[in-house]
């Protein structure tokens, strides 16, 4: 038991609920007789309240090109298409921020994550819904400097530069998104 301080509270509770259960059944069986784990050892876990949720409306109002007043309109462009595609495809923020114009099948409809969890690749379904506000921000608002092996997000930095943007720069910019629009 003491062995378990480091881990969290809950992660705890289920250890023991389950080491609870199993010496009851070898109780049961016959295999020993008494349960080390007292009553007072079996904790219920403890969840933390949920987020708020959008609902159907918030999502509807995500897809609006309806610029809000305090997002500048290349900001506005690139973050719809950013929150569009990660709704769409279930990427994360570091696949989304990787990427890359090669990376989009237009044509069969598929998106490649080349740096997926574990450094696996894998594809994804790249859906109409999703192409649109891709294919706008990046004729009108992407650096006209990038290539198809930068990444489709840039962010940028000066006169004519760019950069990749970083996992916390796509969601802070998703955020950002979403608490304007909803």
């Amino acid at each position: 038991r003491r062995s378990l301080t480091k881990y969290a509270s809950n992660t705890f509770s289920q250890y023991m609920n389950r080491l609870n259960v199993a010496f009851n059944w070898m109780m049961d069986m016959g295999y020993t007789d008494e349960n080390p784990i007292r009553k007072k050892m079996v904790m219920g876990e403890k969840y933390l309240k949920p987020k708020e949720i959008l609902n159907g409306e918030d999502v509807l109002r995500l897809f609006s090109t309806v610029r809000p007043p305090n997002l500048h309109t290349k900001q506005f462009w690139r973050y719809r298409a950013m929150v569009i595609l990660t709704m769409t495809t279930g990427m994360r923020e570091s696949e989304l921020a990787a990427v890359c114009p090669r990376d989009l099948d237009w044509e069969n409809h598929k998106l490649l994550i080349r740096f997926a969890k574990g450094g696996k690749g894998r594809t994804v379904p790249f859906i109409p819904l999703a192409q649109k506000p891709v294919r706008e921000y990046m004729a009108q608002f992407r650096p006209k400097g990038a290539t198809d092996e930068d990444p489709v997000f840039l962010t940028e930095n000066g006169r004519d530069g760019f950069s990749p943007m970083c996992r916390k720069t796509v969601y802070n910019s998703i955020s950002t998104y979403v608490k304007n629009m909803t």
